[in-house]
């Protein structure tokens, strides 16, 4: 889950850069679009009227028809098929900026009439349809790109939620698995602690049973259990030999001058 939210999440970066450069390329496309139109209205009026403002208001907007050109050439670098196009529309912009310089000079060298006459024969709209194709295509290409980043998001925005999904499932699945196995081991030892007390019980009531007196030790030597019989024998009570050596509680004597002698649990417990 944590690989697949990285993996987006780093997707979802690049496609974010890759929408603003689209977004640069369609808004630059646009200003160059209008800058081009201008160029033309300030042509046009310029060779009718022969004012040097209109000249100036061109001048200005192929200033900036070129910077937003340059800059969708950097925008589309790595673009192969967008820079053939901005390459072949950077070349047309030239040969029609040059048809417009052609009409200036005409107009103030031999007047209104010589610039109609190189109008006429000069190919403007076969240029401007080539301009405006170029334009259509590059805006078209973009608008293809936006489409289909946004279609990667959605479809990996869709796969995060199957994933996480079938994470989260797996997960709660693999708790209530666990919660099982932990239910089923703990009824096993209460039922295996439930078997010891009976045991224990059966244990107890059997040694109060038993005529005999006997004593049980743990592997030290200390007296764990004593049955009533026993306790007779020894003189030691229950309470008070729990916990104490065998040897303190039963201790054994010669019966010939009743000097001690050793029990007989050393010997048990080497296996002797």
């Amino acid at each position: 889950l944590s690989f697949a939210i990285w993996n987006v999440v780093d997707e979802a970066a690049e496609a974010a850069r890759q929408v603003m450069r689209t977004q640069k390329v369609l808004h630059g496309l646009a200003h160059v679009r209008a800058s081009t139109l201008q160029i033309e209205l300030s042509t046009q009026s310029f060779r009718i009227t022969g004012e040097p403002a209109h000249l100036q208001a061109r001048d200005s907007a192929v200033a900036r028809r070129e910077q937003f050109l340059e800059l969708i050439g950097q925008w589309t670098a790595d673009d192969a098929a967008q820079q053939a196009r901005w390459q072949a529309l950077r070349q047309l912009m030239a040969q029609r900026l040059a048809m417009s310089r052609r009409v200036e000079s005409l107009r103030q060298a031999e007047g209104r009439a010589a610039a109609d006459a190189y109008v006429a024969t000069a190919p403007l709209q076969e240029t401007r349809a080539r301009a405006h194709g170029l334009l259509d295509a590059m805006e078209a290409a973009e608008r293809h790109s936006l489409e289909l980043l946004i279609s990667n998001g959605q479809q990996k925005g869709h796969l995060l939620n199957v994933v996480g999904g079938s994470m989260i499932a797996a997960w709660l699945a693999m708790l209530a698995a666990t919660y099982r196995l932990i239910r089923r081991q703990i009824q096993r030892i209460d039922a295996n602690r439930q078997q010891l007390e009976d045991s224990e019980a059966r244990l107890a009531i059997t040694l109060r049973c038993i005529v005999d007196g006997v004593m049980t030790t743990d592997l030290d030597g200390h007296v764990t259990r004593i049955n009533p019989a026993a306790e007779r024998m020894t003189g030691w009570n229950a309470a008070d030999a729990i916990g104490q050596p065998v040897d303190a509680v039963f201790a054994l004597r010669s019966e010939a001058d009743h000097a001690p002698l050793p029990g007989p649990l050393p010997a048990v417990m080497a296996g002797d």
